[in-house]
């Protein structure tokens, strides 16, 4: 059965506690936007730590991969990734705990990072002056999140605006699709489809490589315990033949209190109902 939610409005989201992981991303971001404000840091940053194929080929700043992440255009894109980030992230981290919640967040923003560097080689050509444009937000980590929160969380309810309701699931399909035709049409926007679509693709590419890899740690244990059953099976086999040994050869007197202890324990999985003479 599907856990179905309906969204009482944002006010009573303010009632939650924000979780570390997602209140550390939220901290970050704000301070990062703030400081790169002035004309010379932003200026700095952009050069520096959004993500750009050049830079990554011919200089290897692989850090780009990250910091691009935390730069945003403008206060509405840092305003629309950081609500996304503090309705989705929250309910995640109370569900994965930080660590993985974190670790969640990062793959997909980082592996999205990734595969726009290659995606925009590729494509130079078709940018105005044969290069792209820098690519910078957590827009590829929070589809990332949308992606997870659309599986875990499919029958929920978001209000576009505060007014229209539509399922979570539902979202994902349409954002997914819109990423999708700006992607393969290769129409030059403002925004970076790709970035969104490829946060969305390595974020479901974790998800099944957790699940199998809980699949194999679990049938690992169920081995395990099988073996170790065994193990111990026949350990009792051979505590208890010893005992009958012993009183075969000596008699029932030569056993001591804690044999006979232990063959009336075991006497119930082997129906031994009385004692032999």
């Amino acid at each position: 059965m599907r856990y179905q939610y309906t969204s009482q409005g944002y006010l009573n989201s303010f009632k939650n506690t924000t979780p570390s992981g997602v209140k550390l991303l939220l901290i970050i971001n704000i301070i990062v936007f703030l400081l790169s404000r002035t004309e010379f840091l932003n200026y700095w940053t952009l050069n520096n730590f959004a993500l750009r194929p050049d830079d990554i080929f011919k200089n290897l700043y692989l850090w780009q991969c990250v910091t691009y992440l935390f730069l945003h255009a403008d206060i509405f894109h840092l305003l629309f990734n950081m609500l996304g980030l503090w309705f989705l992230g929250r309910d995640l981290e109370l569900l994965w705990g930080e660590k993985k919640f974190l670790e969640y967040y990062f793959i997909s923003g980082v592996g999205a990072g990734i595969i726009t560097v290659f995606y925009n080689t590729l494509l130079s050509g078709s940018f105005p002056g044969g290069h792209p444009f820098p690519t910078v937000g957590a827009s590829g980590a929070i589809y990332g999140l949308l992606l997870a929160y659309g599986i875990l969380f499919p029958n929920r309810k978001l209000y576009v605006y505060g007014i229209f309701p539509l399922k979570v699931k539902n979202g994902v399909i349409i954002l997914a699709a819109i990423a999708l035709f700006y992607t393969i049409t290769l129409q030059i926007t403002n925004i970076s489809h790709i970035t969104h679509l490829s946060g969305m693709i390595v974020g479901l590419g974790y998800l099944v490589y957790m699940k199998n890899t809980k699949k194999i740690m679990a049938i690992n244990k169920l081995n395990e315990n099988i073996k170790k059953n065994k193990e111990n099976d026949e350990l009792r086999k051979k505590h208890l033949n010893d005992i009958l040994d012993k009183i075969n050869d000596l008699g029932w007197e030569s056993l001591t209190e804690e044999d006979k202890q232990y063959l009336k324990k075991e006497s119930k999985n082997y129906n031994f109902n009385e004692p032999p003479n």
